[in-house]
């Protein structure tokens, strides 16, 4: 039997509220055997956001970061 433990950082709280604002259980991720720096890696390689949610994670930023790459991306499609 395998157990998975999951610390929320920096609490519970900001924790859920950030992975519900980068659209909760879509495409989430949890692995114990690749770091954040390979998933960042990967994910430009691809050409794909990452969003990390750690013990810096600052609700208020994160919103503020979200609406700024939504607002560049709506300018890099035209619109």
């Amino acid at each position: 039997m395998v157990w998975a433990y999951w610390a929320p950082k920096p609490d519970l709280w900001t924790a859920a509220q950030a992975w519900i604002l980068v659209g909760g259980s879509y495409n989430t991720r949890f692995s114990f055997d690749v770091t954040p720096n390979q998933r960042i890696d990967f994910a430009e390689m691809q050409g794909v956001e990452v969003w990390l949610i750690n013990d810096r994670t600052d609700i208020e930023d994160f919103e503020k970061e979200l609406r700024w790459n939504a607002a560049y991306d709506a300018l890099q499609r035209g619109g």
